[in-house]
Formats: structure tokens, sequence, C-alpha cells
């Protein structure tokens, strides 16, 4: 009889282990369907988890992040925020019907942080800051809490790496943003690069996400580019569909001076963008033809480097996004600064007059005026 209650034991401890290898198989697929911009197939995939899953928060949180990339790829495009902002409610609801009675529960409080943090961020991104700040001041302590019920999970690790690493670069970097960090507890940089980078190494369903944001963040505000480079290089060989990595490594190796690497994958990206494929975008496609403009420049090779310049200027003068301003400035002083070289002179006051036209940015004006000044004292 013993026996046999055993056999029974085994024969279903089996069984849940077979569909907990089933369900992390299901979430293993779409994860990479999402960051493949495979979007139908993955929502498909979660759906199929919705079934098995009706209950919990995880299918709908990752459905959700599907959501969040589609937007992520173009990101000026706001048509889909409230239904992702839906999507997200969905998920805290389902967190909170099991909070109620388990309120240790790993997975409902790991999503509802979840939910909030990319509610947070896409606010962010909208410049909605006392939103954003409303939603990171309620994640925050599910975080703490987290980390102290399980601080052996390195999913966990995301959501505190980002909060230490914002929390103390934003009050330092945009004092318009100090009355909202305020209501926080003060971050810690260091710390937080090292939790982003022990989740990317050994989280389980966050290890993708850690990375990328890792590596935009030793690309951007760290300027360490060695080390966006070896993150990225990882992601874009992985995933080599996403625009998102395959950009960070190719201005990782500009920013390390590997002109010839950073072209290649510039001119991939380029050719993507020609051909219209997903998250390969106009304003992608005017930052790729800047920069393979100065390699071009540098390179000596003035009329290719031209051919770049013009289209990035005119791609960015349609656009008419704020955050693009600067390489309409710098793209118009190049042209300036290759038309003096061909000793076109009245074509480079031109385009240095244009520079004036535009707000200074990065000391243009005085740079142009000098410039102007120079090319005029010659007659």
């Amino acid at each position: 009889m013993i026996k046999t209650i055993s056999i029974i034991a085994l024969i279903l401890f089996s069984t849940i282990e077979a569909k907990k290898t089933d369900i992390d198989s299901l979430i293993n697929v779409g994860i990479n369907q999402i960051y493949s911009l495979q979007f139908n197939k993955a929502y498909s995939t979660f759906a199929d988890l919705k079934k098995i899953q009706p209950n919990s928060p995880k299918p709908y949180f990752f459905d959700a992040m599907v959501l969040w990339w589609e937007i992520l790829i173009d990101i000026k495009n706001e048509k889909n925020d409230e239904r992702f902002y839906e999507k997200l409610d969905v998920v805290i609801e389902k967190s909170e019907n099991i909070l109620e009675n388990n309120p240790k529960d790993f997975e409902a409080l790991f999503f509802k942080m979840g939910a909030l943090g990319f509610s947070g961020q896409l606010k962010s991104v909208r410049e909605e800051w006392l939103s954003a700040a409303l939603d990171g001041k309620a994640a925050l302590p599910i975080v703490m809490e987290l980390n102290k019920l399980y601080p052996n999970n390195y999913d966990i690790y995301l959501g505190l790496g980002i909060y230490n690493y914002y929390a103390d670069i934003i009050p330092k970097n945009y004092p318009i943003l100090r009355p909202f960090t305020s209501l926080f507890p003060k971050g810690n940089k260091k710390q937080g690069l090292l939790q982003l980078e022990k989740a990317g190494k050994k989280g389980k369903n966050a290890a993708i996400e850690a990375d990328y944001f890792l590596a935009n963040v030793e690309l951007v505000f760290e300027l360490n580019y060695e080390k966006s480079a070896k993150i990225s290089k990882k992601l874009a060989k992985r995933f080599p569909q996403n625009p998102k990595f395959e950009n960070i490594l190719a201005r990782s190796y500009f920013g390390l001076r590997k002109f010839e690497k950073a072209d290649s994958i510039f001119q991939l990206i380029l050719k993507k963008s020609k051909s219209k494929k997903l998250g390969y975008g106009e304003q992608l496609k005017g930052s790729t033809l800047y920069y393979l403009g100065d390699i071009q420049y540098r390179k000596g090779n003035l009329p290719k480097a031209k051919e770049f310049f013009k289209e990035s200027v005119q791609i960015f003068q349609k656009l008419n996004l704020e955050e693009n301003f600067g390489f309409i400035v710098n793209g118009k002083m190049y042209l300036a600064k290759i038309a003096k070289q061909e000793k076109n002179y009245e074509l480079a006051v031109k385009y240095y007059r244009s520079v004036l036209d535009l707000d200074n940015y990065d000391n243009s004006h005085k740079r142009a005026e000098r410039e102007i000044y120079l090319i005029e004292s010659r007659k």
C-alpha cells in the first residue's frame, strides 16, 4: 500500500514538474519571439499560456510586453498607449486577486511590480512625470519586499537595478525632475549597474531586458563603449532582426573608433531601412545616415559624406522631432565644412547661416559665426 501511494505521489510530482517545464518552455519561446519582433507569433504563444493559466498574471504580463516592444520600435506613435495601459491593468487586477489570499505570493508581487514599472516607463517617455513618479512610488515597496522575501531571485535585480541607477543619476542630470525624485529614497548608480549585470547573467525571464537596459545605459550615460559593445554584440547575434540591439552595437563601435566595424553594421541597418523592415523606420534611417556620413568624412570621401549628410538632414527636418535637433545642426555644420574644403565658399556660408537660423546647439552659433567671419575676411 505504501509503495502504491509512493508511486502515485511520484507520478503526480512528475506531472506537476512536466507542466512547469512546459510553461517555462512556452514563456521562453514567446520571449524570443518578442525580441525577434515576431509579434503575431508572440501574441499567439501567450494566448496559449492564458488557456493554461487563466488566473495567473504571468501570461497577461508577457502579452503586455509584446505590445511594449511594438510601442518601443515606433516610440513616437501613441496609438497603442491606451491599449497598453489596459493590458497592464489586467495584470495588476490578476495579481491583486491572488495577493488578497496570499500577500507573499512571488508571481503576483513580481508581475504587479513589472506592470507598474512598464506603466511608469511609458509615462516618462511621454513626459508625464507626476504619473510616472506615482507608478514608481507604488512599485518601489513591492521591489523591496520581493528582494527581502526572495533574495536569490535574480529577475528582481532588474527592477532594483533600474531604480538604483535612475534614482542616482536623474537628480544630478535633470534638475527639472528633482521635485519628483525627492519623493524617493536615494539611489546608488554603482550598485544599480551591478544589479543589472547580475540580472543579465543569472535572471530567468528578465535577462534579455536587463542586458538591453544595461547596454543602453553604458552607451548613452556611462560612455563605456567597450561594455555596451560586449553586451549588444551578444544581443544582436542572438536577435539579428532587432534594430535596437543592432543600433547600440554600431554606435558602440563608433564610440570605440572602430569605424570599419561600425560602418558595416550601419550599412546593414540602412539596407534594412530602405527595404522597410519592421522597426527600421525613418528616425533610425536618419541617424544611421548621419553616422555613415561622419565615417566617410573621416576617410576623406567628401562626395559620399555629403550625400549621407544631406539625406540625413532632409529626413530629420521632415520628421521635425525635438530630440533629433542635434543631428540637423551637426549635419549642416558638416555640409558647410565640406563646401569650404571644396572651396565652394558661397555654399559654405549659406549652410553656416542656416545654422544661425536654428536654435543654438552645443555652441553652434558661435562656431558658425566664426567660420562665416573667416570666410568673408578672405575677400
